[in-house]
């Protein structure tokens, strides 16, 4: 017998996984210092803000998923 809730799962979990990360690639994008000049405040802030996103999310599954946010100096 199949599961529909399995199946609807299985059909949209990928497709929005996929959509995230190209999503987090867009956001990469934007890092590039040629480009774009930005305060890390407002970087560091909202880097806070995906990663509570990312772990409440990750916690609904069951995940137990830490994050730490801290800024690199200008060496890398």
């Amino acid at each position: 017998m199949t599961n529909p809730r399995r199946e609807r799962f299985a059909r949209i979990f990928p497709a929005r996984v996929d959509m995230l990360r190209d999503t987090l690639r867009k956001i990469s994008n934007c890092s590039n210092r040629t480009n774009y000049e930005w305060n890390n405040d407002l970087v560091q802030n909202a880097w806070i803000l995906i990663a509570e996103e990312f772990t409440d999310t990750a916690a609904q599954y069951g995940v137990d998923f830490r994050v730490e946010v801290s800024m690199l100096d200008s060496k890398g």
